[in-house]
């Protein structure tokens, strides 16, 4: 796509010679890419404003568009799907996007749940800001790493929904529920060889029929405890027996 879109040479010149226009070319390049329009799209309404008489420049524009449109795109993608480099963790906008297109192609919610994993401890972390986060996210690559070893990866897709909680789509099973404490007990030991006094919770929540309802429902499982949650984000139907019947301790 750099190639497709590298600037001929004495091209710079035409570009830096319409500043206003150029700001306004990638401004609306930038919210064409944010919003999931295609570049076609942005390449064929541009036409309709930029006006052709001088054709040099108007190629200066497509092409400052293009890039622009590029790097706004990656931006997007990488925000929607990625994957945190050290868990490895999807997006909290990927999850909910995922489960968007769960319910929009026919068999609806039905046949997924959503298991959440806490992680719980008796104390705070000690020292620097940055090593308390680092300590955090360590968690959270062991959890989703334990999960991966659970689930696998096809068809499953997880995000970090805050510093202290996990959230991961999977296909459901009758035999989960009953292997919440399990799991919960295999994530604890890897936990306890990482740091001490550290373990996790585990709950299997039936996804909610309606997609609205269930994106919300995610969405709160990252809230604080002191914002009211949305029907349904409490309604845990198993839990691993180390805390409580819900999941009642901060996000």
């Amino acid at each position: 796509m750099t190639a497709a879109f590298g600037r001929p040479e004495g091209s710079s010149d035409r570009v830096t010679g319409h500043h206003g226009t150029a700001d306004r070319v990638r401004a609306l390049a930038t919210s064409y890419a944010e919003n999931g329009e295609s570049l076609e799209v942005l390449y064929a309404d541009l036409d309709l404003v930029i006006d052709a008489g001088d054709r040099a420049a108007h190629d200066d524009l497509l092409r400052l568009a293009g890039r622009t449109w590029a790097d706004a795109f990656m931006t997007r993608l990488n925000r929607l799907t990625c994957a945190d480099p050290i868990t490895g963790l999807s997006s909290v906008d990927h999850l909910t996007t995922h489960v968007e297109w769960l319910g929009g192609r026919g068999g609806g919610l039905e046949d997924r749940v959503l298991v959440v994993v806490d992680v719980v401890s008796r104390r705070d972390d000690v020292g620097r800001r940055n090593e308390k986060q680092f300590r955090r996210r360590l968690r959270i690559a062991v959890v989703a790493d334990t999960l991966d070893a659970w689930f696998g990866t096809a068809g499953v897709v997880g995000a970090a929904v805050s510093s202290r909680r996990v959230a991961v789509v999977v296909h459901r099973q009758e035999a989960l529920v009953m292997r919440a404490a399990d799991l919960a007990e295999s994530i604890t030991t890897r936990l306890r060889l990482a740091s001490d006094g550290h373990a996790a919770r585990v709950g299997v929540v039936p996804l909610p029929a309606e997609v609205a309802d269930a994106v919300s429902m995610i969405q709160d499982l990252g809230r604080p405890p002191a914002e009211p949650a949305r029907a349904g984000s409490d309604d845990l139907r198993a839990d691993s027996g180390t805390v409580g019947r819900k999941f009642s301790g901060p996000a």
